[in-house]
């Protein structure tokens, strides 16, 4: 389930990634993909592992932005407003931790406003449909 040991640009070492997690990185934007968020939120050690990843990734002094593209969110069901909650308190915590200057959230539907509407941090903040065009947001 984790897969560990990747040196990514910049040479922030990623250590442990849950392997339902995407992660890239675009110059100064750090973009990580939840392919499957009821498989990712459902599962505790998925979910506390990503977490953590982004904490000490975006956390990183040359990462000015971040992008977090969840996917298969209407997989999430009867615990959707559960995880809008955790995005809100958890997620928003994250976020100040990090430091970033720009957070884009994108999501298939209303997913990604949903995520966005959540997020309390001290951020420009911004929700997108296509992870390609966050990411150029974020570089901006």
């Amino acid at each position: 389930m984790i897969i560990s040991g990747t040196v990514v640009p910049g040479g922030v070492v990623t250590t442990e990634l849950p392997e339902i997690v995407e992660f890239e990185r675009h110059g100064g934007v750090g973009v990580w993909e939840v392919m499957d968020a009821s498989e990712f939120f459902l599962d505790d050690e998925a979910r506390e592992t990503g977490e953590s990843h982004y904490e000490r990734v975006a956390g990183g002094v040359d990462i000015h932005a971040t992008v977090v593209a969840v996917h298969n969110a209407e997989g999430l069901g009867q615990s959707m407003s559960e995880f809008i909650e955790h995005v809100g308190d958890k997620w928003s915590k994250l976020a100040d931790a990090a430091d970033t200057d720009k957070l884009a959230y994108v999501g298939e539907g209303i997913a990604g406003s949903m995520v966005s509407t959540k997020i309390d941090a001290d951020a420009e903040i911004k929700s997108f449909n296509v992870t390609a065009d966050a990411i150029e947001w974020c570089q901006e």
